[in-house]
C-alpha cells in the first residue's frame, strides 16, 4: 500500500526494493504477476497484519517469501533560516514499514519502519527520492535479516512443516508417535491441523531438508508408507 504525495497508486519503493533484492540474486515474482493480483477483487488491506493469508495469496505464485507493508510520503516548503519566507525548495519526507513472511508457515522473518527524506523544487520529485531513500534503508535491513535467519535456521533446529495426506485418524497417531519416538534431528513435533485425512504438523528439526526427507521417504509405518510427492525450501507435501 503506497501512496507518494496524492498519488495512491505509487509503486515507487516496491520498485525500488524489487530492484535493490535483485541485485543480490533474490528472485522476485515478476511486476506483471503483482499487477494481476492487485487486479483480482481483493483487498489488499485486509491482509496487513495477517500472516496467515497473506502467505496463502503468495503460494499461489509459487514464491517462498512475501514482503508486505505500506509507504508513504509527504512534501513541505522549506522556511528560510532567519525569516518566515519559504525558499523554493521543499523537503520531501518518507516513511516505509514492511515485514519478511515466511510462505509455507507463515512465520514473519522480519519487520522494521524506516525513514527517508529528499529535497527538491519539485513535490513527486521530492517525494519519489524520499521513498527510494527510505526503500533502500529497509532492503539492506530485510537482506541482511533475511539472511542472517536463514543462516541460523541452517546451523541450529529449523521448523519444517511437513502435509501428510491420506490418513485415517490412527494413522496421524502413527506419524506422530514416530516423529516423537526419539527420531534423530527432531527436537519438537506440533499438530496444526487434522482435516480430510491431511494432518499438517510443524516439526522443529536439526539438519537440512534431505536428511529428514531421507528418514521420512519409504518409511513403513506398519499399515502404510510414507512417499514424499513434494519438497519446498522449509517443509515436505507427503502420502
Amino acid at each position: 500500500d503506497e501512496t507518494n504525495i496524492d498519488d495512491s497508486n505509487s509503486s515507487v519503493a516496491e520498485t525500488e526494493i524489487g530492484r535493490l533484492l535483485g541485485s543480490k540474486n533474490f528472485d522476485i515474482v515478476s511486476p506483471g504477476q503483482s499487477a494481476a493480483l492487485r487486479q483480482r477483487n481483493v483487498n489488499l488491506a485486509s491482509i496487513q497484519g495477517d500472516p496467515i493469508s497473506a502467505a496463502g495469496m503468495a503460494a499461489e505464485f509459487g514464491a517462498e517469501y512475501i514482503i508486505m507493508g505500506d509507504a508513504s510520503s509527504t512534501a513541505r516548503p522549506i522556511i528560510l533560516p532567519g525569516s518566515n519566507r519559504p525558499s523554493n525548495r521543499l523537503s520531501g519526507q518518507a516513511n516505509i514499514t514492511a515485514q519478511v513472511i515466511r510462505v509455507d508457515n507463515a512465520q514473519i522473518l522480519a519487520q522494521e519502519t524506516f525513514h527517508g527524506k529528499s529535497t527538491h523544487i519539485d513535490a513527486n520529485t521530492a517525494g519519489v527520492n524520499a521513498l527510494k531513500q527510505a526503500a533502500r534503508k529497509l532492503s539492506d535491513y530485510l537482506m541482511r535479516e533475511t539472511v542472517r535467519r536463514w543462516s541460523l535456521e541452517q546451523s541450529n533446529a529449523r521448523l519444517l512443516t511437513l502435509k501428510i495426506s491420506g490418513l485415517s485418524y490412527q494413522g496421524r497417531k502413527q506419524v506422530l508417535d514416530f516423529l516423537n519416538g526419539g527420531l534423530e534431528g527432531v527436537q519438537a513435533v506440533d499438530q496444526r491441523s487434522f482435516a480430510a485425512g491431511v494432518v499438517t504438523l510443524a516439526v522443529s528439526f536439526t539438519g537440512s531438508n534431505e536428511d529428514l526427507g531421507m528418514v521420512l521417504d519409504g518409511h513403513d509405518l506398519g499399515g502404510f508408507v510414507l512417499s514424499i510427492q513434494g519438497e519446498t525450501p522449509n517443509g515436505f507435501e507427503i502420502t
